[in-house]
C-alpha cells in the first residue's frame, strides 16, 4: 500500500489580537505558576529555534493585569534588540531573581539548554499546596470578618440609639456587660466601616495593579517579610543550574554582587568574592557567609564534579523549601482556630448585647 509523502506544516504564531483565550476570566493560578509557563515558553522557543517575540505577544494576550503588560514589556525590550537576560532585569517579577541570574550567567546555547531544563526540573517539583493553603485560609477569615463588621457597623448605627432611647422613656438602666459592649460597638462603627473601604482599596491596588510587583521587589531589595529563605533558596536554586551548565561558582556570584536587587545576598556574594580571591573554595564559602551550612558545604567541596554539586545542591533546596512550608502550615493550623475563637467571641456579644436588653426590657414591661 502506497502511503503519501509528509506534508511539512508551517506554524505561524500571530499577537495582532485573539478573538479567544484559553484562560479564564478570573485566573485562579499563583505566580509561580506563570513564572514557570513563561520559563518553559524561553525553553522551547531556544531549543527549537522559534521567534520569542511573537511567542511572548501570544502568551500576553492569555493574561491579564500587571503580568500582561509586563509580558508586552519584555517583548517590547527584545524588539528593541536587548538581549534576554538584560530585558528580564529590566522587567522584574516576571521570573525570580536567581532564574534571571542563572539565564544571565550562561555564555552559549549549551549552556542555556541546561540552565533551562534544570530550573523546570526544579519548578516542576514544587507544589503550590502551601500557597493555596495560605490564601484559601485567609479568603475564609475575611468572609466571617467582613460580615461581622458590617453587623457591627448596623448595631452601632441603628441598634444601639434606640436601645438607649427605650431605656430612658422607660426609666430603666442597661447592665454594665451590655453599656460596655454597646459602647465598643459604637465607638468602633466608623473604624470598622473605614477599615472595609481600607482593605477592599489594598486588595485592588495589590492585585490589580503593578503595586503588588512594587511592594513584592521592595520587600526583595531590603530583605524583608517571612520570605527570606525563600529568596536564599531561589538564589542557590539558580546558582545550581548555572554551575551544572559549566559556570564557575565564583563567576556566578560575581554576577549575583553585580546585578542581584537583595542587599543582603548581595553583601553575601561579594563576601564569597573575598573569600575565592583568598585562595579558599567558593564551595566553603557558602557555609561561612551562611547561605548553607558548614556541614553541607564542605559535603559540596568534596565532591568531583560539578554537577554532582549541582545536583546536591538542588536536592537541599528543595529540602529547605519544604521546611518552610511545613513551618508555614504549621503556624497557619495554629493560627485558624484562635482567629475562629475571637470571631466566636465577636458573635457571641452581639448576640448577647441584642437579647438581654431585649429580655430586661420584656420582664419590666410585664
Amino acid at each position: 500500500m502506497n502511503y503519501p509523502e509528509p506534508t511539512q506544516v508551517t506554524i505561524t504564531v500571530s499577537s495582532d489580537g485573539a478573538a479567544w483565550r484559553l484562560s479564564p476570566l478570573l485566573p485562579l493560578e499563583m505566580n509561580q505558576d506563570r513564572q514557570f509557563s513563561l520559563l518553559s515558553i524561553l525553553a522551547v522557543a531556544h531549543s527549537q529555534q522559534i521567534p520569542l517575540v511573537p511567542l511572548l505577544k501570544a502568551f500576553a494576550t492569555e493574561h491579564r493585569f500587571w503580568f500582561r503588560h509586563a509580558l508586552f514589556h519584555l517583548s517590547k525590550r527584545l524588539d528593541a534588540g536587548e538581549s534576554l537576560s538584560t530585558a528580564l532585569m529590566k522587567t522584574p517579577g516576571l521570573l525570580s531573581q536567581g532564574t534571571v541570574l542563572a539565564i544571565h550567567s550562561a555564555k552559549t546555547d549549551e549552556a542555556l539548554s541546561h540552565v533551562y531544563s534544570t530550573l523546570l526540573a526544579a519548578g516542576g517539583g514544587q507544589s503550590n499546596a502551601s500557597s493555596i493553603r495560605i490564601v484559601g485560609t485567609v479568603l475564609y477569615w475575611m468572609t466571617f470578618a467582613i460580615p461581622a463588621i458590617v453587623v457591627m457597623s448596623g448595631i452601632g448605627f441603628f441598634i444601639i440609639p434606640t436601645f438607649i432611647r427605650m431605656f430612658e422613656e422607660f426609666e430603666l438602666k442597661l447592665s454594665p456587660t451590655v453599656k460596655w459592649i454597646l459602647s465598643l460597638a459604637s465607638t468602633g462603627t466608623l473604624p470598622a466601616l473605614l477599615m472595609i473601604q481600607a482593605i477592599g482599596l489594598l486588595l485592588f491596588l495589590y492585585w490589580l495593579t503593578p503595586m503588588r510587583m512594587i511592594i513584592k521587589r521592595w520587600k526583595y531589595r531590603w530583605n524583608v517579610g517571612f520570605s527570606r529563605s525563600s529568596y536564599r533558596n531561589d538564589l542557590l536554586t539558580g546558582a545550581a543550574a548555572a554551575v551544572g551548565s559549566g559556570t564557575e561558582l565564583g563567576y556566578h556570584f560575581q554576577e549575583v554582587q553585580t546585578y542581584c536587587e537583595n542587599r543582603s545576598l548581595r553583601k553575601k556574594a561579594a563576601s564569597i568574592a573575598k573569600y575565592a580571591a583568598s585562595g579558599i573554595s567558593p564551595w566553603v564559602a557558602l557555609g561561612k557567609v551562611g547561605l548553607v551550612t558548614d556541614r553541607e558545604a564542605n559535603a559540596l567541596n568534596a565532591m568531583q564534579n560539578d554537577s554532582l554539586r549541582s545536583w546536591a545542591l538542588l536536592r537541599m533546596m528543595q529540602r529547605n523549601t519544604d521546611s518552610s512550608q511545613n513551618r508555614t502550615n504549621t503556624a497557619f493550623t495554629v493560627l485558624h482556630p484562635f482567629v475562629i475563637f475571637i470571631f466566636g467571641l465577636l458573635v457571641l456579644g452581639v448576640c448577647f448585647a441584642v437579647v438581654e436588653p431585649l429580655t430586661s426590657l420584656i420582664r419590666a414591661l410585664s
